[in-house]
């Protein structure tokens, strides 16, 4: 019988409904961690810088934020995506390119 090349893995333990099992770690779930991870601090990031602004977030729906702004504040839409798209200073010169949209209405949507 032949074997191929032994290699070193990092491996790790999940917790699921079939309880504690060690399983390997491959490069493509680090790289899902580590995108969602910086999508999160980008993100918070927008989010610092609207609550900055004047905007009062009530709540967030994966990558959706919701605000509540008083109707006379002078903050709107264009506010909201300059906040949202302001590359973070950590963030310089990394290539990122931020694109957001929004809504104005007096109550949620989907």
């Amino acid at each position: 019988m032949k074997f191929g090349k032994m290699m070193e893995t990092v491996t790790y333990t999940a917790f699921d409904s079939k309880g504690a099992q060690d399983k390997d770690l491959y490069g493509g779930l680090i790289t899902e961690n580590i995108v969602q991870a910086v999508a999160r601090d980008l993100l918070l990031s927008g989010m610092i810088e609207a609550e900055k602004a004047g905007a009062r977030i009530t709540m967030t729906i994966h990558d959706e934020i919701v605000c509540e702004v008083p109707l006379d504040s002078g903050f709107g839409e264009n506010e909201l995506l300059q906040c949202m798209t302001k590359i973070p200073e950590w963030a310089e010169g990394m290539g990122f390119i931020l694109g957001a949209e929004c809504w104005e209405g007096p109550y949620y949507k989907k």
